[in-house]
């Protein structure tokens, strides 16, 4: 439940952030996973509701009433994919 817990509030946090930020927390979460996220935060957004997530002492926010679709946008299916590549050298 921890590392859930910890995924979940990475993948948050690095909704805010560049799109490497994002590549990197999501690398490693379940597809189903990503799903709920994503219906969570269009549920914020449709809500306009105030998200705060608190955790071992430290607390993660979104307090904006618009913060929740661009979130929700950048972890949509469209924008996350991903693909082998050979790279030679």
């Amino acid at each position: 439940m921890e590392s859930a817990i910890e995924q979940t509030k990475a993948i948050m946090e690095a909704s805010l952030g560049s799109d490497d930020e994002l590549a990197e927390a999501v690398s490693e979460a379940d597809p189903r996973a990503l799903e709920a996220l994503r219906t969570f935060l269009g549920t914020i957004a449709d809500q306009e509701a105030v998200c705060v997530l608190e955790f071992k002492d430290k607390v993660f926010s979104f307090f904006r009433c618009g913060a929740g679709p661009p979130k929700r946008r950048r972890l949509s299916q469209d924008n996350i994919h991903e693909e082998d590549q050979e790279i030679y050298g």
